[in-house]
């Protein structure tokens, strides 16, 4: 009898794994996906995948920013000890971390359980606001948008890293306050404008940045009924960011006894001065590249099959310009840090801009003049490449460590797939007739949907 059973379970989830993926298949082959459930399968994926570090078993792993957020999470409802060995830079964005302690002591749940509940809220909420976002661009297909959510999920540098270690929260709500920011300029909602701004800054000092670009947004893009709302909302941004600048540094004045280096914006220019290494800087400049292969090799592989960029409208050539300029300011800290103060993090740092290149690279889909039988004869190729390209050798469970050796072999494996792509996408153009892509409304979006 006991064998009956083990036989009619095994047929029955032999049968629902078929049936799951023949449903996985049909999507990706018809265009019928909703990328919010797409976004929810690669969200699993990636949590079955990954590895997850804990403090005192992987304390010589861990990046060191870690112990300092643990340090400021633990002291609540107080703050750590004056002259304590928390680095200012990292005490000052101590607002993120004292929420996940108040959190912790609220709820009595342990505190790295408080910092893993607090990243998986994160991540959801970029993705969500991503979704929210490329369901307001014009021409963007279903299979587009799951395309880009891909590129975002299955990047080894853009949530596995802090699923790996929670502890590195400030960085997650940083692209959260961005992504939040970059919706309500799309809405051209003050409120949502001014919540994206305020959680940047306090998770990041690379919030000031974001000021910029956002300023020639509202004054370019918002229309002339809005001009007076794109005036208090610039002014209250830049308001809020010098408060908030000012009192942080305060803090963390209070905290480690002293202010941030300017070493941070200047160490480039330091070490070509005095450290000049080619190896290194190629090193350094690879680094700062590896987590944007997939995006390039999108654009470079697809290319030809867009429309001419002199045809598009005066609003999509502002937007893209703009979005472009939200990842170049915020590449500009860390490749101003240079080999001797960003080092290693460079890979992680860049990628903290991914959503406004993604969203720029969006706009390029929506004047795609390939046809979805095109992207339905990709898409399935793309997903194989980019998910083994997120396959990191220290995140993943292909295993940790950290040596000169196993580093290279994963970065021959990502660029190769990423190469891969490319190649594939190229081939499949070839063939492929040129047609304007079916007109999609924003209503037919939402019915474009298949349980995966």
């Amino acid at each position: 009898m006991a064998r009956k059973s083990r036989e009619w379970w095994q047929a029955e989830m032999n049968q629902a794994i078929a049936s799951g993926s023949h449903g996985v298949r049909s999507a990706l082959t018809t265009g019928r996906v909703n990328p919010w459930l797409g976004s929810i399968f690669l969200i699993l994926l990636l949590l079955l995948t990954n590895r997850y570090f804990f403090l005192v078993s992987d304390s010589q792993i861990l990046p060191g920013d870690s112990f300092s957020y643990v340090r400021i999470a633990s002291a609540f409802p107080r703050l750590p000890i004056s002259n304590s060995d928390i680095p200012p830079q990292h005490a000052q964005r101590f607002v993120v971390p004292y929420l996940v302690g108040g959190f912790s002591k609220l709820t009595h749940l342990p505190l790295e359980g408080s910092f893993r509940v607090f990243t998986i809220g994160a991540m959801l909420s970029i993705v969500s606001l991503l979704v929210r976002i490329l369901r307001r661009l014009h021409g963007l297909l279903p299979l587009h948008s799951l395309w880009l959510l891909a590129l975002l999920i299955l990047n080894p540098y853009s949530f596995r890293i802090y699923i790996a270690a929670p502890y590195l929260l400030n960085d997650l709500f940083f692209q959260v306050g961005l992504t939040m920011l970059l919706l309500g300029l799309f809405e051209e909602s003050i409120l949502i404008s001014l919540l994206g701004v305020l959680l940047a800054i306090c998770s990041r000092q690379t919030g000031l940045l974001l000021i910029p670009p956002m300023l020639v947004w509202l004054i370019w893009l918002w229309p002339k009924t809005r001009k007076k709302a794109a005036l208090c909302t610039g002014s209250a941004a830049i308001v809020i960011t010098v408060i908030v600048y000012g009192v942080t540094s305060y803090v963390a004045l209070q905290i480690s006894g002293q202010l941030t280096s300017v070493a941070h914006v200047t160490g480039l220019l330091t070490w070509l001065r005095d450290s000049l290494s080619i190896k290194a800087l190629i090193d350094f400049g690879l680094r700062g590249i590896i987590g944007l292969t997939f995006p390039i090799a999108t654009l470079l592989g697809t290319l030809p099959k867009f429309s001419s960029i002199a045809s598009w409208s005066r609003e999509d050539h502002l937007r893209t310009g703009c979005l472009l300029g939200f990842a170049a300011m915020i590449a500009a800290q860390p490749i101003l840090g240079g080999p001797a103060v960003t080092a290693h993090d460079i890979t992680r740092l860049v990628l903290l801009g991914l959503t406004p290149l993604l969203i720029a690279l969006a706009i390029f889909f929506s004047h795609t003049t390939s046809s979805q039988e095109f992207w339905q004869q990709a898409i399935p190729l793309f997903m194989v490449t980019v998910a083994l390209g997120s396959l990191h050798h220290m995140y993943s469970f292909l295993g940790v460590g950290n040596g000169a050796e196993r580093t290279t072999r994963f970065a021959l494996v990502h660029f190769g797939c990423g190469a891969l792509l490319f190649l594939a996408l190229k081939a499949l153009a070839k063939p492929a007739r040129e047609s304007p892509p079916p007109d999609v409304s924003q209503s037919d979006y939402g019915s474009a949907e298949v349980v995966v």
